[in-house]
């Protein structure tokens, strides 16, 4: 799965959830979980990665330079990303930590073969859920525990706004 179908699916959950009115009248897939009536059907890594794929919104993969991983205090948030974090509630730090491990990780998902959805892919190939696992791993560790809680907290509140429609390949 290509980036770009990654941030299409993050935009068209966007525009479902900004859009209710619609939303009611679009009858979900046999499969598909509905956030808003089963919010804890959706795993918490389907909804980080949904949560980094709009934190990285359009931005293009080499928006984070070559070798940029050890220069956090630089990442400054954009107005939109700023925003989107406010409810969250983090310290500088700890926000220029997330954002530099949502750039990592969108070069990560950028450079995966394009049948890693975890389908059908070798047991040892990285698909978008180890991926995802690693990025909030690493946050675990380098966040402080108060405000890794408020990240995980808030990711989880949101997954009522989501929904998770199976993808056939």
């Amino acid at each position: 799965m290509s980036l770009m179908k990654i941030v299409k699916v993050c935009m068209a959950v966007a525009v479902v959830v900004q859009l209710p009115v619609l939303r009611a009248q679009v009858a979900l897939p046999p499969g598909s979980v509905d956030g808003a009536v089963n919010p804890q059907l959706i795993p918490d890594v389907v909804a980080f990665r949904l949560f980094f794929g709009a934190l990285a919104g359009g931005a293009s993969a080499s928006a984070l330079p070559q070798g940029a991983s050890s220069s956090v205090s630089q990442l400054q948030p954009s107005a939109r990303q700023r925003a989107q974090l406010i409810p969250v509630g983090l310290g500088a730090a700890d926000t220029s930590l997330l954002l530099q491990a949502v750039g990592e990780w969108q070069v990560s998902v950028g450079s995966l073969p394009p049948a890693s959805s975890g389908m059908g892919s070798a047991p040892s190939a990285p698909t978008l859920d180890t991926v995802t696992q690693a990025t909030v791993s690493k946050l675990q560790q380098g966040m402080s525990a108060q405000e890794f809680s408020s990240l995980v907290a808030f990711v989880r509140a949101q997954k009522k706004a989501m929904k998770r429609v199976p993808v056939s390949m």
